[in-house]
């Protein structure tokens, strides 16, 4: 079952005097947060909404200010903070492409479903994402590429590849 919310990025300092927040966007594009009109931090399995006043993007990074912060000591406070919206208020993706978030915990199976490893993250280096993969014989780095990845199922929790292919792209780190 997919999570109810989605991590949309992490408030990274106070910006100003008034409480606005600069945040890392893990999304495509920065800009995919702004419609968004509450955000959500977690504290102890609880998700605890954070209205979002204002919002905007400049150079990269979403700079948001929250009602109830209205100071550069209370950003303080939310340095760190891990921001999820709701995934029915996610903007919808185009097909054949997944939230990070869904695609962290799937099995990585081979073609006759034998299980390679967990996906415990999704890198994004440059011209395509990289999957961590913990395996058997320790980290595994897969370049996600089509002939290599051939099926990712979300709702089954697994992600398909050519063993063959993978066998000639991964790198396995210490």
């Amino acid at each position: 079952m997919l999570n109810e919310y989605l991590l949309s990025g992490e408030v990274l300092k106070p910006q100003g005097l008034d409480g606005l927040v600069k945040v890392r966007v893990d999304m495509d594009t920065p800009d995919m947060i702004l419609p968004v009109k509450t955000l959500y931090s977690k504290r102890d399995d609880q998700y605890v909404p954070l209205k979002v006043l204002s919002a905007q993007v400049r150079e990269g990074f979403a700079f948001l200010h929250f009602e109830g912060i209205p100071n550069r000591d209370a950003a303080e406070s939310l340095r760190g903070t891990l921001l999820y919206m709701r995934r029915e208020e996610a903007p919808p993706l185009p097909e054949g492409r997944y939230y990070i978030c869904d695609i962290i915990g799937c099995q990585m199976v081979a073609r006759d479903q034998k299980v390679l490893g967990t996906i415990t993250e999704v890198m994004q280096p440059g011209a395509n994402d990289v999957y961590v993969v913990k395996t058997d014989r320790g980290e595994m780095l897969v370049p996600v590429l089509g002939h290599v990845v051939l099926e990712i199922n979300v709702n089954n929790r697994t992600v398909a590849v050519d063993e063959q292919a993978l066998e000639e792209v991964a790198v396995f780190g210490d």
